[in-house]
């Protein structure tokens, strides 16, 4: 994910992230002059993203919205 985010990041990018999502992911990010922009994972919706509560975080700087499955650390996946 390192490499992923230095050759797709331009300082001052953003990232939309699960939050709860691996640790490191959010370190990547910053390491390439990104911005996290956390999405909660609710309980309440088995611990998947709602879509309008991630498009309301899409703005002029999102470069990416990062989904990994099965996600850590809750094992859902995104089906």
């Amino acid at each position: 994910m390192y490499c992923i985010f230095q050759a797709l990041l331009n300082p001052g990018d953003e990232v939309i992230v699960p939050d709860l999502s691996f640790p490191p992911y959010w370190g990547d990010i910053a390491l390439a002059e990104g911005v996290a922009v956390p999405i909660p994972l609710r309980e309440n919706r088995d611990f998947r993203i709602d879509p309008e509560e991630c498009k309301e975080k899409i703005s002029k700087r999102t470069k990416a919205i990062l989904l990994k499955a099965p996600e850590n650390p809750t094992g859902v996946s995104f089906r």
